[in-house]
């Protein structure tokens, strides 16, 4: 998130076999029983839900997953159906980088843009509010802590 905005930003930002991990694998608590990550995973995305500026990033092309480029045995169509859901389950856009370095750039676009609009006075939050869409940022014209970036 950005300092003086955590109440309006966050961001999920997973490898591809942290992603496939999470929605498929499972791990033992502390008796011994196999648990599943994706309740816990789809809680965190309900969560999410409050903030209005939120989204899932994943570093890898949905042609990974299709090629079945990752150590799973579920199929490359449960696994795109189960990313995909999410978008609609949680109204979660899910933006994919086909790496570590692409999803920084992306993030560092997007965060960068937020930024700008958060500013008092800045041109973006005059484009902002010039286009309608002020309403919908609400931190639009926000001041965020001063000497953050």
């Amino acid at each position: 998130t950005i300092a003086g905005l955590e109440d309006h930003v966050r961001v999920e930002r997973k490898s591809l076999g942290d992603m496939i991990g999470t929605l498929v694998g499972s791990k033992q608590n502390s008796v011994g029983e196999r648990v599943g990550e994706q309740e816990r995973f789809r809680a965190e995305l309900h969560r999410m839900r409050a903030f209005p500026c939120r989204l899932l990033l994943i570093e890898a092309e949905r042609r990974d997953v299709w090629e079945h480029r990752y150590r799973s045995r579920a199929l490359p169509h449960a696994i795109m159906g189960l990313i995909d859901s999410l978008t609609l389950d949680y109204s979660l856009p899910v933006i994919w980088a086909s790496d570590h370095e692409e999803a920084g750039r992306i993030l560092g676009a997007l965060l960068h843009r937020v930024w700008l609009q958060a500013k008092p006075g800045s041109e973006d939050a005059k484009k902002a509010v010039k286009r309608g869409l002020a309403e919908h940022l609400p931190w639009c014209g926000t001041v965020a802590k001063a000497g953050s970036t």
